[in-house]
């Protein structure tokens, strides 16, 4: 259980308004790792709290920087883990990542990097539905409400960002497929017909029958997709990506198979799964464990890791936990919709989270404030959007 009064210490920490034993004894818990859930509690609803813009747009640019410069070097001037001085610096950047997004972008100056960053907005609820003839619903169109009938199914939109397959009563099932993906910078959620709840992340797909067979629920995923299986015993449920397949019961696991991701990585929250790549080669995962499959190998690489890292893109959290650059570029690229020149990147580890509901600046600062690395984002040479660069 968390212990509130730490929590409220470090808000206070957080808001720079803690007393000189207060702060003392922040920096001990931090430099001995105590008390980290209460800190990511802490730093977690600091994050969601409005931010007065009124407030921070009356600061001229160079007083934005001297309150910047200030806090971080505070932050940064005792030994605390590399981890926890990066999400502090974080929400100082992100109430004035807020600050300049929504104060100077409307300034007819010709744009810098910094305000090109600060223009580039998250990512949001947009997919687009196929039907079995063919038809293309673009959801972000359509308000709540039925959407078509498929066989023995009513489609159903609910508010923002999910889809719900109902099954009808007294009504003869039909096979027909379906589709959902979502574009570069998009999100969404489906219920399937069986009750199974996926949330698929940026440049995403999943296929579907409208209705399963007797034998088994097979789906066909690309890029990265969260499911919680709906239990069923007697017919398994398979998630089919390039190179492997993934069979279930019921439980709690995350897929991650983006082609330039490279190897396809399997997480298991709760239950299990037995990964396939072959009639011969096979492995049941535990939970806490995630696989690793090279397509083209006859190899299933398995190793432990933090759940909630590999899943915290469906929370609306960008985790960097000892992540290579490039891969946390990628991430950033697909969520953003922004291209990345990795001709310069170096093969560093970097390590946070952050939210993924803020601008791109917000983000690109963050990984500056705790690193060597310096980024900035421009416009394409011919035009057709931006991408993050080296400085």
């Amino acid at each position: 259980m968390l212990n509130k009064e730490i929590v409220l210490v470090f808000k206070k920490f957080i808001n720079d308004s803690c007393d000189a034993e207060e702060q003392d004894r922040v920096f001990s818990y931090l430099q001995n790792g105590e008390f980290l859930d209460e800190w990511n509690r802490a730093i977690s609803e600091e994050a969601d709290k409005s931010i007065d813009v009124n407030v921070l747009s009356a600061l001229s640019s160079q007083h934005k920087d001297e309150l910047e410069n200030k806090i971080l070097k505070k932050i940064s001037k005792r030994s605390i883990p590399y981890w926890i001085r990066y999400s502090a610096a974080a929400i100082v950047l992100l109430a004035l990542g807020i600050s300049l997004s929504t104060f100077e972008k409307d300034q007819p100056t010709q744009e810098p990097a910094e305000t090109l960053a600060a223009n580039v907005e998250p990512g949001r609820n947009v997919a687009s539905l196929t039907l079995a003839d063919g038809t293309v619903i673009n959801l972000d169109d359509k308000g709540a409400g039925k959407l078509s009938t498929q066989g023995n199914v009513s489609i159903i939109k609910k508010g923002d960002g999910e889809i719900v397959y109902q099954p009808i009563d007294d009504v003869k099932p039909v096979t027909a497929n379906n589709s959902l993906a979502t574009p570069r910078g998009g999100q969404y959620q489906i219920t399937l017909p069986d009750g199974t709840h996926a949330w698929l992340n940026s440049a995403s797909s999943i296929e579907y029958p409208t209705s399963f067979g007797p034998k088994e629920r097979r789906v066909r995923i690309k890029g990265e997709v969260y499911f919680e299986v709906s239990h069923n015993k007697n017919k398994p449920f398979i998630a089919e990506t390039d190179g492997q397949e993934i069979q279930v019961l019921g439980t709690h696991f995350n897929v991650n198979a983006y082609k330039d991701e490279g190897a396809i990585k399997t997480t298991l929250l709760e239950g299990s799964v037995k990964i396939a790549i072959s009639s011969t080669k096979s492995l049941v995962l535990k939970p806490g464990q995630q696989s690793s499959v090279m397509p083209g190998r006859d190899q299933i690489n398995v190793k432990r890791v933090d759940t909630e890292a590999a899943t915290g893109w469906k929370n609306g959290d960008i985790h960097f936990n000892s992540a290579d650059l490039k891969g946390v570029l990628r991430q950033l690229a697909r969520w953003y919709d922004v291209d990345v020149d990795m001709t310069r990147v170096p093969a560093v580890k970097i390590n946070g989270v952050i939210s993924r509901n803020v601008s791109l600046a917000v983000v690109l600062k963050a990984i500056e404030a705790t690193s060597d690395v310096h980024l900035a984002i421009e416009n394409k040479p011919n035009g057709e959007g931006r991408r993050i660069i080296m400085k």
